[in-house]
């Protein structure tokens, strides 16, 4: 009888972050060098356009406490101006966001990848779950920076990873990027008031402004975790290039 080949199979892996075996073969190894380009770039337009965000907010506060205290000459035609410019900023800063975000995602995914080339064995997350784990609810609070720690020791230190010292930086971006994520959350309901009042609005700045600094932050540090990562793997792969036995 033939097999069916969408049968369980009680012996194949289901779990989803699974101990890894690399294997040394330098011909395998993609630069990174390429990406991490790109990603500047766009992490650099995105902290760029939070700078942009964070001098607008304080526009707006300005507005918001001028209609407080009296509005002043051509408060309504600057009032359409302020709520235009934050349209367009808020556009701009999604888009750079989401394309940001799926360079960076695919970078990571090369720089685990290519640990496996340089010899390094026992990771717990695959290439596919280091960027996997970003989606999965609730383990996105952990398992993507746990991942993402392993990579950087593995880059700078293949054949003994483990005892390889985690940057500070690491733990930098995802203080910022978890506490980003949560005022930006606050943010985004605020500004979904269905009445809201100057107060309210006031309010709904200063915290708008704040999660633009978070994630300014967030931003600057994640580029500084992934240059790290990508110059240490460079690294690693010219010292093992040099040695004749490299090339398995």
């Amino acid at each position: 009888m033939q097999d069916n080949p969408f049968a369980f199979n009680p012996d194949a892996d289901t779990t989803p972050s699974t101990p890894t075996q690399g294997s040394l073969n330098l011909f395998a190894f993609v630069a990174p060098t390429g990406w991490m380009k790109f990603v500047s770039v766009m992490l650099g337009l995105f902290c760029l356009i939070s700078v942009l965000a964070i001098v607008s907010s304080f526009m707006q506060l300005n507005l918001l406490t001028e209609a407080q205290n009296g509005a002043g000459p051509n408060f309504q035609q600057r009032a359409e101006e302020n709520d235009n410019r934050e349209m367009l900023i808020a556009m701009l800063t999604l888009l750079c966001l989401l394309v940001a975000a799926v360079a960076s995602l695919r970078l990571l995914h090369r720089l685990r990848s290519n640990v496996d080339h340089l010899g390094a064995v026992g990771l717990t997350n695959t290439p596919g779950w280091s960027i996997g784990w970003f989606f999965v609810p609730i383990a996105h609070l952990v398992r993507p920076y746990g991942a993402t720690c392993e990579t950087w020791q593995a880059s700078a230190n293949p054949e003994d990873w483990s005892s390889e010292p985690r940057s500070s930086m690491l733990g930098v971006w995802w203080f910022f990027w978890i506490v980003g994520s949560i005022v930006g959350q606050i943010s985004s309901r605020m500004g979904n008031s269905a009445n809201p009042t100057i107060d309210s609005l006031i309010t709904a700045t200063w915290v708008d402004a704040g999660h633009s600094v978070l994630m300014l932050m967030a931003a600057l540090s994640f580029l500084a975790v992934l240059s790290g990562i990508t110059k240490a793997q460079m690294a690693t792969y010219h010292r093992l290039s040099a040695d004749g036995s490299a090339y398995v």
